[in-house]
């Protein structure tokens, strides 16, 4: 194998190449040993940009990978460095030994039994994660490793990898998302009821044995597994949530769903709302092809940038320039100029506008959290809320998606803000965003509540297929949030910013 760093090289006056384990174009993988931690073996990733572009585009990968670095879970493979060395991007990740359950499932199915504990072990790694609003984002047979030492499964892979392989035109590595896209499950959502989509997805993979095109009604959007595996009446109606096909339906939370499995199961304690990576500033780049990445000696890594990871997640009304719109972005909405330009060109924007302009938010009586909807019921769905936002501002402008997730004035200034969109031919984009909870909660009754939520979001806008720059922003805002029982389903009603979060 023709590796570009041979067996003895030294990274950053710590981590020696051990070996050579695979390679793709613009891809590299060594087995390594950190010389500072006591020669802890570990896995580094080499990706190679060809372009300066792609080298910025990399950066922007970087706050997402400072927040992963600080994930402690036995459950969870930790991505431990980035940095850039020459003209390489790397990434280091501690190497689980064992088997994946995709190597696992070649010789044989999983017991009811083996299957619960897999459950019960992957939902209180990622109720971990979410705490801490990380999302995997990549569960899959292929991308939970069997530890040798005790037979505990393992998440590794998180879905930051195949960003970075995306980013470089490479393909994606047995990725479960892209399967599920294939049978026509295409509206998933990087976040809570996503990571538990796939988790089930997984489970009833290694239960049946049986293949994805087999398990999955196309016809009824539902999936047909129990007829290859009866497990008990509650491990089945647990999974079935999971797959429920529309995310309101699903668990709020891992937590939940290790509830109903089982109510004696208590997750892994975490105490806190983290805070949000600190990181420098992005390094400007040289305009030199020889010179475009970024200056770093051998013992130290580059700076790491700040200022793309997020944007405000709240649906602000933008009024710029004669455009009207709501401000989100997804890195999955990415819609081509040709599907969209129309034929003519657009209208002017009507004279009665939509504005936000919230009324004053009287603070409610404060009374204890209830066991229905609590601060962690806010902040997943208002994470859900933000996720689906670039499918509700973008093609296809999803009105069902927003009637799920949204009523009263937000709902009907979501209805007005993209029927103007659509018919203008503008649409938002949208990039990492995060929901951190303030842990303040009030109640007024058993059917409304409001919550402070701290959103961190950047959009791009977009009309006649051109960025208009003026409407693109970066916000991080404390926000607080209004939510109504609708018919018995938890929706969101209104929202008001209250002030800055930094």
């Amino acid at each position: 194998m023709n590796s570009l760093f041979g067996v003895g090289y030294t990274l950053c006056d710590r981590y020696v190449i051990q070996a050579a384990i695979s390679q793709q174009v613009d891809e590299y993988i060594y087995l390594i040993e950190d010389g500072i931690q006591n020669d802890e073996i570990c896995i580094l990733r080499q990706f190679i940009p060809s372009s300066q572009e792609i080298a910025q585009k990399l950066n922007q990968f970087l706050p997402e990978i400072a927040q992963i670095e600080t994930v402690s879970h036995p459950h969870i493979c930790q991505i431990k460095d980035a940095f850039w060395h020459d003209k390489s991007f790397c990434t280091v990740e501690v190497r689980v030994e064992g088997k994946t359950y995709h190597e696992i499932l070649t010789s044989h199915t999983l017991t009811e039994s083996e299957l619960e504990q897999f459950l019960v072990k992957i939902l209180d790694a990622l109720s971990y994660l979410h705490r801490s609003n990380i999302f995997h984002r990549n569960i899959s047979p292929t991308s939970v490793v069997q530890r040798l030492s005790d037979r505990a499964p393992v998440l590794t892979e998180f879905g930051i990898l195949q960003d970075l392989r995306e980013c470089l035109g490479l393909p994606q590595s047995n990725c479960l998302l892209t399967e599920l896209n294939t049978v026509g499950i295409n509206d998933l959502f990087s976040d809570v009821s996503g990571d538990l989509y796939t988790l089930a997805v997984t489970v009833i993979l290694l239960a049946t044995g049986k293949s994805m095109n087999i398990l999955y009604n196309t016809q009824t959007g539902m999936w047909e597994w129990e007829k290859y595996k009866l497990l008990s009446d509650r491990l089945t109606e647990v999974l079935n949530r999971m797959l429920a096909p529309r995310s309101v339906a699903r668990y709020f939370s891992a937590d939940d769903a290790l509830q109903a499995l089982n109510p004696t199961i208590v997750a892994t304690p975490i105490n806190y709302y983290p805070t949000f990576a600190q990181v420098p500033s992005m390094p400007q780049l040289s305009a030199s092809p020889e010179l475009w990445m970024p200056n770093t000696s051998p013992n130290t890594k580059s700076d790491r940038p700040q200022g793309w990871m997020v944007a405000l997640g709240t649906s602000i009304l933008v009024l710029l320039s004669g455009t009207v719109g709501f401000a989100v972005f997804n890195k999955g909405s990415q819609v081509a100029r040709n599907e969209i330009l129309p034929t003519e060109q657009p209208s002017p924007l009507p004279t009665a506008t939509v504005t936000i302009t919230p009324n004053p938010i009287p603070t409610p009586t404060v009374i204890p959290v209830s066991e229905e909807f609590s601060a962690a019921h806010a902040q997943a769905l208002t994470q859900r809320y933000l996720n689906a936002k670039s499918n509700i501002f973008a093609p296809p402008f999803d009105r069902q998606l927003a009637a799920e997730l949204t009523t009263g004035k937000l709902f009907r200034e979501i209805i007005d803000a993209s029927s103007w969109m659509q018919a203008n031919n503008a649409y938002y984009r949208y990039a990492f965003r995060s929901v951190g909870a303030t842990g303040k909660i009030y109640y007024g009754n058993d059917s409304s509540a409001i919550a402070e939520l701290r959103i961190i979001e950047q959009y791009k806008y977009y009309q006649n297929g051109r960025e208009d720059p003026s409407q693109g922003d970066y916000y991080d805002k404390l926000v607080r949030w209004s939510f109504e029982k609708e018919n018995g389903v938890w929706k969101i009603s209104d929202r008001e910013f209250t002030k800055k979060s930094k």
